[in-house]
C-alpha cells in the first residue's frame, strides 16, 4: 500500500476523477477540472448546477433522482473523487457521495478552491492514459485525410 498525498496522487497517476461538492462551488469545480486536466486526468463533473447556473430549472423528482444516480455511476467509473469544499463546507449529498466512494475503495481528496489536500492509502497509482498507440495512428491518418 502507498500512502499518497493529493499532490503525489495527481502528479504521479493518471485516470479519471469525479468532482463532488455543493453545486454552489461551480467556479472552484471548474478550476479543479482545469488543474486536473493539465495533469492528464479525465474529470467527471455534476450534470446540473442547481445552486447556481441551473437554479431556475423546473425539474421533476424523477429527473433529479436520475441525475443523482448518474453522479454515483461517475464515482464508480472513477479512480478517485475530489471533494470541492471551499471553507471546508461539505453538505449532506456530498457526505453520502464520500461514503459511497470509500465503500467502493476509492481514494477521497479535497480541493479548497486553490490547492488539493488529503492523504490516502492506495494499492497502486492509476495509469489509464499512458498508451496512445490507438490515438497517434488515427491523428496521422486524419492529417492525410484533411490534406486531400
Amino acid at each position: 500500500m502507498l500512502n499518497l498525498s493529493a499532490k503525489e496522487y495527481i502528479e504521479q497517476g493518471n485516470g479519471v476523477i469525479t468532482l463532488c461538492g455543493s453545486t454552489r462551488f461551480r467556479d472552484e469545480a471548474h478550476q479543479a477540472m482545469l488543474l486536473l486536466t493539465l495533469e492528464n486526468w479525465g474529470v467527471h463533473l455534476c450534470g446540473l448546477w442547481l445552486n447556481s447556473v441551473h437554479k431556475d430549472l423546473m425539474l421533476t423528482t424523477e429527473q433529479i433522482a436520475k441525475v443523482k444516480d448518474l453522479h454515483f455511476q461517475k464515482i464508480l467509473d472513477s479512480d478517485a473523487i475530489i471533494i470541492v469544499a471551499p471553507g471546508g463546507y461539505v453538505g449532506d449529498s456530498t457526505k453520502e457521495e464520500k461514503q459511497f466512494a470509500k465503500f467502493r475503495g476509492k481514494p477521497v481528496y479535497y480541493f479548497d478552491g486553490q490547492t488539493f489536500g488529503g492523504c490516502n492509502l492506495v494499492r497502486s497509482l492509476p495509469n489509464r492514459f499512458s498508451d496512445y498507440s490507438l490515438i497517434t495512428p488515427w491523428r496521422d491518418r486524419y492529417q492525410e485525410i484533411a490534406k486531400s
